[in-house]
């Protein structure tokens, strides 16, 4: 990172959570280097990717698995704001995540069959742009770009547990804008949505949320979190939406949609669809693609559009 592009980094994130990202880069660096030379020294991976894999195949449901994670479906998710303004009355926010874009090319052919005929207002991308951290990023950037020609008008995002800050030139470059602990306000006619990001608050904890207090002044507050985890502090601030990812719904699940996995620092109603948490209305999405595996049971991908609506008195 150039001293310009960390200067920049800086007023956007804050000293301390810059200086605690940054750290936590190279931590994850090196522990990858660390259980590279463990790998190559005992000839073989502790991936727990290839262990979820191996089992699967072991049991013959490693093919069926492979299916569900390319069978996408749409979520029209309606949101019922009271104090929404008649300019905002259905207005549509499309949110994508956990992209994990990577050497896989299936799943992305998917998504941008599925994408190309949807109608929204707004795009967002609630973090995990790359496959894993710490590795090589060109091929997650391709894919991101084939991605990027299908989407329509402003894209918001911000960055998940997997995505250093490396990425983030290049993906502005591509022009979505990420939030850093950073606000954006959309006007419609004389109302207003303010739209906040912050950073990873999962893995890297770097959500700086005293940065964006107190909320600006605007009709209708939306917050993009990569993890559902901030449901605390949304719902004290007067966040109306909290959109976010992270769980993947568990990816695997048993029967009923119960996920066995729940890999968030949040009550296991939070970590999949739509929920409420006081006054706060919250949805996790499942997410678009895998991790820890290449397969999906009973959790299938999804696509999530978000409609917003005024309360029916």
């Amino acid at each position: 990172m150039s001293m310009n592009e960390e200067n920049e980094l800086l007023e956007r994130i804050g000293h301390h959570y810059l200086k605690r990202r940054l750290f936590m880069e190279d931590y994850s660096a090196r522990k990858l280097e660390h259980y590279g030379k463990f790998s190559l020294r005992c000839n073989r991976s502790i991936s727990l990717d290839r262990l979820v894999d191996g089992v699967l195949k072991g049991i013959g449901l490693y093919a069926l698995g492979k299916k569900e994670a390319s069978r996408f479906e749409c979520i029209m998710n309606s949101v019922s704001i009271g104090k929404l303004p008649s300019e905002f009355e259905g207005f549509r926010i499309l949110q994508l995540s956990d992209l994990h874009l990577g050497p896989e090319t299936d799943l992305m052919d998917c998504l941008l069959k599925h994408i190309a005929s949807l109608e929204y207002d707004l795009c967002v991308i609630t973090g995990d742009f790359n496959y894993k951290g710490g590795q090589p990023t060109q091929s997650a950037l391709g894919h991101l770009e084939m991605l990027r020609s299908v989407l329509k008008g402003t894209i918001f995002a911000t960055l998940g547990n997997h995505d250093e800050s490396s990425l983030i030139a290049s993906i502005e470059h591509l022009d979505i804008k990420l939030l850093l602990n950073e606000c954006f306000v959309i006007h419609e006619g004389k109302s207003s949505l303010a739209l906040y990001g912050v950073d990873d608050p999962h893995y890297f904890a770097t959500d700086n949320w005293e940065k964006l207090r107190p909320l600006t002044k605007a009709h209708v507050h939306v917050l993009l979190s990569h993890s559902s985890e901030l449901y605390r502090e949304a719902e004290r601030s007067g966040i109306d939406v909290l959109l976010a990812g992270h769980s993947h719904g568990g990816q695997l699940c048993l029967p009923g949609g119960f996920p066995m996995m729940n890999n968030a620092k949040a009550p296991r109603q939070l970590i999949a669809g739509a929920w409420r948490y006081g006054l706060l209305q919250g949805y996790t999405s499942k997410g678009s693609s895998v991790n820890s595996g290449d397969v999906r049971f009973l959790c299938r991908p999804e696509i999530v559009i978000h409609e917003l609506q005024g309360a029916k008195e």
